[in-house]
C-alpha cells in the first residue's frame, strides 16, 4: 500500500505514522474516542494486525467493547493468516476477557 508522504522538519514522516502520534496525544489527554477514530483512519489506510491491535486496545478503553471484539478478531485474522502463533494467542486471549463465550478464541488460545 502506497503510503503520502509529508516533509516535517526535514524527515519524511508517512501519514500513517502522523495519525499514530495524533492518536497518543489525544489518547494522553484522556480522550479516547477521538484517539479511536484518528486509530480508526489510519487502520483504514493500512489494515495490518498492529494496528487492528491498537485500534482494538483505544476502542477498550473507550468503553466499546463490541467495537473493541471487531478490530481483535480482524487483528486476529491477520496475525493467523502471518503465521504469527504468538501474537494469535495473545489476540484470542484478549478477546476472551472481553467475551467468555468465544469458542473459536478459547481454541486459539490453549
Amino acid at each position: 500500500m502506497a503510503r503520502k508522504q509529508t516533509e516535517r522538519s526535514g524527515l519524511q514522516v508517512s501519514r500513517e505514522q502522523v495519525l499514530r502520534r495524533r492518536a497518543q496525544r489525544f489518547a494522553h489527554r484522556g480522550q479516547h474516542r477521538k484517539a479511536a477514530l484518528v486509530l480508526r483512519e489510519a487502520v483504514a489506510m493500512t489494515g495490518d494486525a498492529p494496528g487492528w491491535t491498537r485500534l482494538g486496545a483505544m476502542l477498550r478503553r473507550a468503553g466499546r467493547t463490541s467495537d473493541a471484539l471487531h478490530a481483535f478478531r480482524q487483528a486476529l485474522f491477520q496475525f493467523r493468516r502471518e503465521g504469527q502463533p504468538g501474537r494469535s494467542r495473545t489476540l484470542a486471549r484478549l478477546i476472551i476477557e472481553l467475551d467468555p463465550g468465544d469458542h473459536k478464541a478459547a481454541r486459539l488460545a490453549a
